[in-house]
């Protein structure tokens, strides 16, 4: 599941087309830049991501926008970036204002346009584009957990993993974990609060991990995300997830224990 590379991929897209038109002006192959291609695709794919967020809403529940605290986010790293551009043309200007630099190495009218245009795009990516591709990951994990647990009714209690994977996009300097979602059944015909203990058992068939979840009120054939004391409650419900391994394992064992919430 490597939707959010597919989704950056594609928003990247419209920048390099737009990288390569302004070339091709500099080079003298083109009077004026293309930006009406560039534009009408990078529109394109934020409403194609739009259609996508609407049916994910509807089929999923998963909210269309992202949250206040991502929302911040997205302006303070798009807004630095912005403030830092700022003060070096405002900078370079006033150090060769009585000499100015050629306008093909400095031209200050250009750099704050380049400036808007990379940090919206940037913001864009990040509130919009990035999103989109954890929300698909999330959906077919999602999908995966749904059919497994609905074939297997065999327990009073389902458990299943949906998906485990490494969330550092870097190659290096990466404090390597890996993320674990569980998703828990109640196959009974009454709601009843769940708790399990789930074991990781790594490839030498021992122990690797042991972890408590909390407390989950599931009413009868609810699916729903097992939370542990490390689940991320406060992120996007796309990025939660339920534990963490220091490795990968190759398998789990789980306990669980029920009873009535009124008791």
């Amino acid at each position: 599941m490597y939707y959010e590379y597919i989704v950056i991929a594609l928003g990247v897209a419209p920048f390099i087309w737009l990288y390569f038109s302004f070339l091709n002006v500099r080079k003298g192959k083109r009077d004026q830049v293309n930006w009406k291609g560039p534009l009408g695709l990078y529109i394109g794919l934020c409403l194609l991501i739009l259609v996508i967020a609407i049916y994910q809403k509807y089929t999923y529940d998963i909210p269309i926008f992202i949250n206040s605290s991502s929302f911040i986010s997205g302006i303070i790293v798009s807004g630095g970036l912005f403030a830092i551009i700022g003060l070096v043309n405002i900078f370079v200007t006033f150090r060769y204002r009585k000499n100015p630099l050629p306008k093909d190495l400095h031209d200050p009218k250009v750099v704050w346009i380049l400036g808007v245009i990379i940090c919206l795009g940037i913001f864009i990516f990040m509130s919009w584009f990035f999103p989109a591709g954890k929300k698909m990951n999330y959906t077919s994990a999602l999908n995966n957990a749904y059919s497994e647990l609905e074939e297997d009714n065999d327990e009073e209690i389902g458990l299943v993993l949906a998906t485990s994977e490494e969330r550092c996009m870097r190659r290096r300097d990466c404090d390597f974990k890996v993320y674990n979602v569980f998703y828990a059944k109640n196959n009974l015909e009454k709601t009843q609060d769940v708790q399990f203990l789930i074991r990781t058992i790594d490839k030498n068939g021992e122990q690797q991990k042991e972890i408590e979840s909390k407390v989950i009120t599931m009413e009868p054939g609810e699916i729903k995300l097992v939370e542990t004391e490390e689940t991320n409650s406060s992120s996007e419900m796309w990025m939660k997830y339920s534990f963490t391994t220091d490795n990968w394992f190759d398998g789990y064992q789980f306990q669980y224990r029920y009873k009535d919430p009124d008791e």
